[in-house]
């Protein structure tokens, strides 16, 4: 049975575990997730965890607290693009994100339940808090998702969120904002001197915030390799533990962004296009990801639910039993 079958035949099951994430809290320790686990082949290259990173300068200039550049959410010019937006009229969108959003979540084991109902992050273990989006090739909609989970935690959860246009050869984040990109993460691990609050953008009501793929002229793919992008993505994880950061990188099989990126990161979210995307594409991309890092969650995209999921649409979020990924329907635009 093929990879996108085995995860197919175990929604029914996560239908019912989400229906029990949106009606209230979930029970400690239920449903989790564990790691892919297998064999690296020979050309593996090791995960870099924010531990083993020597030399990390901390008096790195990363005072979140003080970005200056302001943005206001331009909700019509979202609404209008299909995004999750406040007071949205498509509600099941917002039920979608907000099961996934609370999987990945639970799976970077990022906050613990309070009593009065308050997100707090979990004290226990380290930080895992950096996510990559990625697909296949492009249209698959790993974009506009990595946009929905940023806007989902922003505006719903109150969590704080910097979401990363790691894109370098085809940038979109900024364009769906309806914002001019300036220099962003390309001239900061270049350049660290300079303040990042230069570079970030804030938004002026929600905990949410951007930076751009910037405009220096370098191979992105020997800077994302280089130990300067390692320590800009570690010392951003530990010194700020309270906030998901959020890297949209460019298709596996396009080029090779993503993979070098996936070293760095604590879980990598790979988008698949449901009925679409051949499956021999998948495993090779799937192969370059696991070589690089075997936290992976799947997500199963522009797939078509049966009428009984109706209030969940096409993106309940399920695990496949077996492969160790984690999978979803996700109905989404293309990007």
């Amino acid at each position: 049975m093929s990879l996108i079958e085995r995860a197919a035949t175990a929604r029914n099951r996560a239908m019912n575990e989400g229906e029990r994430d949106a009606d209230g809290p979930r029970r400690s320790g239920g449903g989790e997730t564990r790691p892919v686990n297998r064999a690296s082949a020979g050309r593996s290259l090791p995960v870099v965890h924010p531990q083993a990173v020597e030399g990390v300068d901390d008096d790195l200039d990363l005072d979140l607290a003080g970005w200056g550049q302001v943005f206001e959410l331009d909700r019509a010019l979202l609404a209008r693009q299909g995004f999750l937006v406040p007071d949205t009229r498509d509600k099941r969108l917002a039920l979608e994100m907000r099961a996934v959003k609370r999987r990945l979540l639970r799976r970077l084991n990022f906050y613990r339940m309070e009593n009065a109902g308050r997100r707090r992050p979990t004290p226990q273990g380290p930080v895992r808090n950096t996510v990559l989006f990625t697909s296949t090739r492009p249209a698959e909609g790993k974009t506009f998702s990595a946009i929905n989970l940023a806007l989902s935690l922003a505006l719903e959860d109150n969590i704080s969120v910097l979401l990363i246009d790691a894109d370098v050869p085809r940038p979109k984040i900024f364009h769906h904002f309806g914002l001019d990109a300036g220099d962003g993460l390309t001239d900061y691990v270049l350049d660290t001197a300079r303040p990042l609050d230069d570079l970030v953008m804030r938004e002026r009501d929600y905990p949410l915030s951007l930076l751009s793929q910037g405009k220096a002229n370098v191979n992105p793919v020997e800077l994302f390799a280089s130990e300067e992008m390692s320590r800009f993505v570690q010392e951003v994880s530990r010194r700020y533990p309270d906030r998901i950061i959020i890297f949209d990188a460019p298709p596996v099989l396009a080029t090779p962004e993503a993979v070098v990126l996936a070293r760095h990161v604590d879980e990598t979210v790979f988008l698949v296009e449901a009925n679409e995307t051949p499956e021999p594409a998948v495993a090779i991309a799937l192969e370059e990801l696991l070589d690089n890092n075997e936290n992976i969650s799947l997500i199963l995209n522009k797939c078509l639910a049966p009428q009984a999921a109706s209030h969940y649409g096409s993106y309940e979020e399920y695990y496949a039993k077996g492969s160790g990924l984690r999978s979803s329907h996700l109905r989404s635009r293309e990007g």
